[in-house]
């Protein structure tokens, strides 16, 4: 971390002690956060203990290198936005909070976008040290205008109610987090747990040699050598015997379609007659079962010769065969 330009040296020296990273957020930025030692004392050239500091900061093309403390947002004071609950016109809050203002519009007023269950509402503030707060709903032209601190506004055409108490501190895009504290930062819910102590140090010239020896920092560092190890992965699945069985179920149904050859059986009853047609795959008598199932059904066979069996090679390699039976069916 860089201390920036004119800073002294007890700046120069909090800036060489602290720390920071950036992690990706979307295309067009992402979240710096950095350990930096505090002051401690009236004089401020003490350093005190660690401080977590985050900021939404926007993508680089050149990388993150050199960031100064000013960059990180360290010690610098929030932002402010509207403090604000948005509500149905019953009561039942839909927002409630300082509503983050990530847009900026001519003549220095700022401004978001509030993304409700039945409405897209605009909210912002307009002028500087002594900012109005104004409001205006996408569909409705009529719920729009702006109230001081304390008011409250109904949007009939929106069928919500808005209550301005001011302005606050917008901590969703840069601050400060204690030990153990929670906050949300734009999409994610940020959490600083502690700092932890990380020891390491660069040791150069390291042996190479088995029994070899290194002095660094008045430590002894010697390389004792390659050590053979064995990687176990043991745990226990209760479910694995109702897998298998699953498994072998399936197979056999799958092994039991290529030996169970396959029917299909028409019937058409018109004019006191009953046709039965079939569909069945090589070795397979359809004819006599054609018969079996009339039998079965009570149905007399027709006067005279029964018509003789028709195949025919289907498409796909099945014979087609029919019979016909009549009856008083």
């Amino acid at each position: 971390v860089r201390a920036g330009e004119g800073a002294g040296e007890a700046e120069i020296a909090r800036a060489e002690a602290a720390g920071y990273t950036v992690i990706p957020l979307f295309e067009d930025r992402s979240l710096a956060i950095a350990l930096v030692p505090g002051r401690a004392g009236d004089g401020e050239e003490e350093l005190g203990s660690l401080e977590f500091w985050y900021r939404i900061v926007p993508n680089r093309a050149a990388g993150y290198a050199g960031m100064t403390l000013a960059e990180l947002g360290v010690d610098a004071d929030a932002p402010v936005g509207p403090d604000v609950r948005i509500s149905d016109l019953e009561g039942n809050a839909v927002f409630e909070g300082v509503a983050p203002l990530d847009q900026e519009i001519e003549g220095g007023s700022r401004l978001t976008t509030a993304v409700l269950p039945d409405e897209d509402l605009a909210i912002g503030l307009r002028g500087g040290a002594d900012p109005v707060f104004f409001y205006y709903s996408f569909s409705a032209e009529s719920d729009r205008g702006g109230i001081a601190a304390g008011e409250t506004a109904e949007l009939p055409g929106a069928g919500l109610r808005i209550e301005y108490r001011g302005v606050g501190p917008d901590r969703s895009r840069q601050g400060m987090l204690e030990a153990g504290e929670r906050r949300r930062v734009g999409a994610i819910e940020l959490a600083y747990l502690g700092a932890e102590t990380v020891f390491f140090e660069a040791v150069r010239g390291l042996p190479v040699d088995e029994g070899g020896q290194a002095r660094a920092g008045g430590l002894v560092y010697e390389f004792a050598g390659p050590r053979e190890f064995t990687g176990l992965n043991v745990r226990r699945d209760p479910g694995a015997v109702a897998f298998w069985i699953g498994v072998g179920l399936g197979i056999a149904g799958m092994t039991a379609t290529f030996f169970t050859p396959r029917r299909r059986v028409w019937v058409r009853i018109a004019e006191g007659r009953a046709a039965l047609a079939g569909q069945a795959g090589h070795g397979v008598p359809l004819a006599r079962e054609l018969r079996a199932i009339c039998a079965a059904a009570g149905l007399a066979a027709a006067e005279g010769e029964p018509e003789p069996e028709r195949e025919r090679r289907g498409r796909f390699g099945d014979d087609y065969r029919s019979a016909r039976r009549g009856g008083g069916g």
